[in-house]
C-alpha cells in the first residue's frame, strides 16, 4: 500500500493530501467515515483479507459521502486503509478497540481554498496520564527489543518492549501473559511499585515508607481475563521514571480471588533495563 501510496502522490500534484490519522474499529460497534465534497474513487485497507468489513452508506446528499466499518473478529492486526479520490488522498491507521468512546471522523475538503480539515483524533486519557493513540497503535505492533519474564502457578509473564513518547514523558510496557493451566486468570488489579535501587538493604518497613505507586494508563485494547492455554498482550502506561536517580519497577499481576487466594504474579524490573537507550522503543 506505500508503494500504491508514492505513485498517486507522483501523478496527482495538486491533490490534497490529509496526514495520517488512527481510526478505532470495534466488533460491536459500527465507525463512520465521512467525507464532505469528497467521492472516493478507490478504497482500500491492508491486512488480512475480511478482517474489517467495509461498506458504503447511503445519503440524500450529493455533497456527503459515508463509510461504515465494523470488525468481522475481535483484535485485529493495525493496518492502514487509503482513499483516493479526485482531489484528496486520505491514509488512515485502523486499530481495535472494543469500545470506542468516538465513532464519527468527519473530513472537509474546500475546492475554493483548495484545503483540506483533519478531525483530531482524541487522546486516550486514564488517571491523570494523557498520549496519543497513535502511539499506543504504534507500540503494539512494534518489534520486541527486551525480554525478561517469570513464572509461577503456571502462568508465563514476559516484558517483551519498553517504549518512550516523543516528549520522553511517559514509558510504554507491553507484557505477554501466558496461562499455561486449565483454569481461566481473571485479573483483579495491577499495581505498579517504584522504588530506589539503594533500598536493597534497607528493612522491609523502610523500604515500604519510601515506595513510590504511581498511577498508570491501561490500553483499551487490554483484556481482563486470560482464558486456560491462551496469551493476551496487556499494554501499559506510567509517567517516566527520574532519569538521574537510579528506580527500580515492580509490577503486581493480583488474580480475583474465588474460593480460594488468587494468585499473584510478581515482575521485578531493574533501573538498569530502562537506562540502555538500546532497549527503548521510540514512539
Amino acid at each position: 500500500m506505500r508503494q500504491f501510496y508514492l505513485t498517486l502522490l507522483g501523478c496527482c500534484c495538486a491533490m490534497v493530501t490529509f496526514s495520517q490519522t488512527a481510526i478505532p474499529v470495534s466488533k460491536f460497534k459500527r465507525t463512520f467515515i465521512l467525507l464532505h465534497n469528497i467521492t472516493p474513487i478507490s478504497t482500500n485497507i491492508g491486512g488480512e483479507n475480511g478482517a474489517i468489513v467495509l461498506e458504503q452508506q447511503p445519503t440524500d446528499m450529493d455533497t456527503l459521502y459515508i463509510i461504515r466499518l465494523q470488525a468481522a473478529r475481535e483484535n485485529f492486526q493495525s493496518t492502514n486503509m487509503l482513499i483516493v479520490s479526485k482531489d484528496t488522498l486520505i491514509e488512515l491507521t485502523l486499530y481495535y478497540e472494543r469500545d470506542p468512546r468516538v465513532t464519527m471522523y468527519p473530513f472537509h475538503f474546500s475546492e475554493k481554498k483548495q484545503s483540506a480539515v483533519i478531525p483530531n483524533t482524541p487522546a486516550v486519557k486514564q488517571n491523570g496520564i494523557s498520549v496519543n493513540p497513535q502511539s499506543l497503535v504504534t507500540f503494539r505492533s512494534s518489534n520486541s527489543k527486551v525480554r525478561r519474564s517469570i513464572k509461577s502457578d503456571g502462568m508465563l509473564v514476559i516484558l517483551d518492549n519498553v517504549g518512550m513518547d516523543a516528549a520522553d514523558e511517559h514509558l510504554f510496557l507491553r507484557f505477554r501473559v501466558r496461562n499455561t493451566t486449565a483454569v481461566a486468570f481473571s485479573l483483579d488489579y495491577l499495581k505498579f511499585i517504584v522504588h530506589s535501587s539503594d533500598q536493597k538493604t534497607f528493612s522491609n518497613t523502610k523500604q515500604a515508607a519510601t515506595d513510590d505507586y504511581p498511577s498508570f494508563l491501561s490500553d483499551t485494547a487490554n483484556k481482563t481475563t486470560i482464558q486456560a492455554g491462551e496469551e493476551e498482550v496487556f499494554i501499559y502506561v506510567i509517567d517516566r521514571l527520574p532519569p538521574k536517580r537510579r528506580k527500580d519497577l515492580t509490577v503486581v499481576f493480583q488474580e480475583a480471588a474465588t474460593s480460594a487466594d488468587g494468585r499473584s504474579l510478581t515482575m521485578k524490573i531493574p533501573a538498569t533495563l530502562f537506562a540502555r537507550k538500546e532497549n527503548i522503543s521510540r514512539l
